[in-house]
């Protein structure tokens, strides 16, 4: 295995090897390196297909594996991805997105309806957990 670049090139040689270990989890759930990766690449192929390309995507879910496939799925589609936490005041996160302007977001079912009343967008992804 030569030099690792970046973390998509970590989780490309690691699904190769353990495809079947668990990579991320939490009290209730787990997602095997294999999971993460094809979860990952659907992600950023959706992204991709809607012509989105090096654009602010906001990844604002609850602390949870999924986020991290969310990140990682901006990453492969050539975007980057700016977090939000679920925890920080409304005012906050309305700043953000009147600064970013964002054309995609993804959220889950917590932060779905906060994000709807925040900012019109171009594509909404919402990753249920």
């Amino acid at each position: 295995m030569g030099r690792q670049i970046n973390i998509l090139e970590y989780l490309e040689n690691i699904v190769k090897i353990y495809p079947d270990k668990i990579c991320y989890a939490n009290e209730s759930e787990g997602y095997t390196f294999r999971q993460v990766y094809n979860s990952a690449r659907a992600v950023g192929t959706f992204l991709h297909h809607q012509g989105h390309y090096r654009k602010p995507v906001v990844v604002f879910m609850k602390k949870h594996p999924k986020e991290i496939i969310a990140f990682l799925g901006v990453v492969y589609s050539g975007n980057y991805y700016v977090p939000i936490d679920e925890e920080m005041p409304v005012h906050r996160i309305e700043l953000i997105f009147a600064n970013l302007l964002p054309e995609a977001v993804i959220c889950d079912k917590t932060t779905a309806d906060l994000v709807k009343s925040l900012i019109t967008i171009k594509k909404f992804i919402c990753m249920t957990t």
